[in-house]
């Protein structure tokens, strides 16, 4: 499974690709196609099963840690990488009974000012990744290319003085519409994680029934 040059240039155009999958198989086709597919922590599997859970059995500092199987917030996969994969291959394996969206929100659509990106670009925030912890910035560049690092799990200011940041994203997030992906089983969306945010909406009832299937590339 590859993409086309036509789908291909959708990819980087729109920076968000929605198409069909059979299996687990499939994901890891495309995402080797892609590039490099790696582990979202050391030493686990190359394609993560998500499905919403309990907070008392999610990972320690997870998102799922913090949000259970409510809805979570705006943010970028394996932010506490440091260099974050380029692509994000998400699978629905069964949208359960809730058929809760995951939405989108393209960096580039933001509403924010220069002086709100200045902000964002100089702010330094501590990501934490595992015992270790590193600096970086919300807005920044990879090899020329921008990058948006965002996970409000993993990611505290570093100063008090870098504290208004927060705030500055979160109103921008909160007046910008989002794309929202409502999954049928086999559906699939190839994600430009560098410049989209995504969050998990509201639902309920579908803990262990609500399962995709993910996969990240560099």
């Amino acid at each position: 499974m590859s993409l086309s040059p036509s789908a291909r240039r959708e990819l980087q155009a729109i920076g968000f690709l929605r198409t069909a999958l059979a299996d687990a198989e499939d994901i890891l086709r495309l995402g080797r196609s892609l590039g490099e597919v790696i582990a979202t922590r050391p030493g686990g599997d190359l394609l993560d099963v998500l499905t919403p859970k309990d907070r008392i059995k999610a990972l320690p500092k997870s998102l799922s840690a913090l949000h259970g199987t409510g809805p979570f917030p705006f943010h970028t996969d394996a932010a506490h990488h440091r260099r974050p994969p380029r692509w994000l291959i998400l699978r629905c394996e069964r949208p359960g009974p809730s058929d809760r969206p995951t939405h989108l929100v393209d960096s580039a659509m933001l509403k924010l000012s220069p002086a709100d990106r200045r902000a964002l670009q100089r702010a330094v925030w501590w990501v934490r990744s595992g015992a270790r912890a590193f600096p970086a910035s919300i807005i920044s560049t990879i090899g020329g290319a921008p990058l948006i690092r965002y996970d409000p799990g993993c990611m505290p200011p570093a100063d008090p003085s870098f504290v208004p940041s927060k705030a500055i994203l979160e109103n921008a997030l909160s007046t910008t519409a989002p794309a929202a992906l409502q999954w049928e089983q086999g559906e699939a969306v190839v994600i430009d994680n560098w410049r989209f945010l995504h969050a998990r909406a509201k639902g309920d009832g579908d803990a262990g029934k609500r399962i995709l299937q993910r996969v990240l590339v560099r």
